[in-house]
């Protein structure tokens, strides 16, 4: 059942329950409900577009790879009055009716899809869609947002103009942007770009060594110096010594390149190490201007980039 939540105040999260009552044997089944409450939950948010539903296909194969569950996520927008007389409460109605049909719709197909293999929920909210899934993940605490990197409607806008670098730069939950039409393949090469500032405090070590031995991936640490005339600076050196304990049984190749610009660099290297998962961890809104937008060549872009995860400081 889609669940229709504006105020969240009055949503629980399962760990407010008590479950002390239950009593099983070691030898019994596991239960369900304890099965669930151990998943990772990986939230996609959906417009119903055909581009969305790649990014939805995509995070079904993730999910069954890490055991989690799929909550599919939609915002709809609500209409403003440009005059003194408000709104009719049937607009209102009208909206979420359509948005409750569409989304049991697209429900239904993921669960064909999937062939049952996932738990799949939903959850629809009116308003934005940066404000609702914030607060929608400030609660259930997911482990990854999937979204698509290009869309037809609103997502067009979010992911492609500026709105693309508020999304990767304010969503304070790890976010896996799917580029248009990439089927889910089981990374075998992982790059970690990383500045090497602040390490301790920006690199999610534990989530980087799931994610890595769960794909038994091969780890690159890619650094690039921009400022070629200028030696690296001792934070930086720092830094990286630091992040070689923090992943030394991950055993990471470490690359440094001298490039003045940075999102060429990334992305040569990416075409040129089959990288198939680029995890970022955005600081600065130029970092990812440059990362989307820069033009070596539309072609470079299109043939190098791949699904790519960033995360934020801790």
């Amino acid at each position: 059942m889609t669940a229709i939540i504006p105020d969240f105040d009055s949503y629980h999260c399962l760990e407010e329950h008590h479950y002390d009552k239950f009593e099983t044997s070691i030898s019994d089944p596991i239960p369900e409900w304890i099965k669930l409450l151990n998943m990772k939950t990986i939230i996609v948010p959906t417009d119903f577009s055909a581009i969305a539903l790649n990014a939805t296909e995509y995070a079904v194969a993730l999910a069954e790879k890490l055991n989690a569950k799929i909550v599919l996520f939609h915002a709809y927008p609500l209409p403003l009055a440009f005059s003194e007389v408000p709104v009719p409460p049937q607009v209102f109605n009208t909206l979420q009716k359509d948005a409750e049909d569409f989304m049991q719709q697209a429900k239904t197909d993921l669960e064909a899809y999937s062939k049952g293999s996932i738990p799949i929920e939903t959850a629809i909210f009116p308003g934005g869609l940066l404000t609702n899934l914030q607060q929608y993940c400030d609660k259930t605490r997911p482990y990854a947002i999937v979204m698509s990197s290009h869309g037809n409607t609103g997502f067009e806008k979010l992911l492609l103009g500026s709105e693309t670098s508020a999304a990767v730069t304010h969503l304070s939950w790890p976010l896996i942007v799917i580029p248009k039409g990439a089927k889910f393949k089981s990374p075998e090469n992982i790059a970690l770009a990383c500045d090497f500032e602040k390490v301790s405090s920006t690199v999610p070590v534990a989530v980087i060594k799931d994610l890595v031995q769960t794909f038994k991936a091969k780890l690159f640490v890619l650094h690039v110096h921009a400022d070629e005339e200028q030696p690296y600076r001792q934070p930086v050196m720092d830094g990286a010594s630091d992040l070689q304990q923090m992943l030394a049984d991950l055993h990471p190749s470490y690359q440094f390149l001298n490039r003045s610009d940075i999102a060429e660099a990334i992305l040569d290297f990416i075409q040129k190490n089959n990288i198939e998962l680029l995890i970022v961890l955005p600081k600065k809104y130029s970092f990812l201007q440059s990362l989307f937008h820069k033009s070596k060549s539309k072609e470079l872009a299109k043939e190098a980039f791949v699904p790519m995860i960033s995360f934020h400081e801790k």
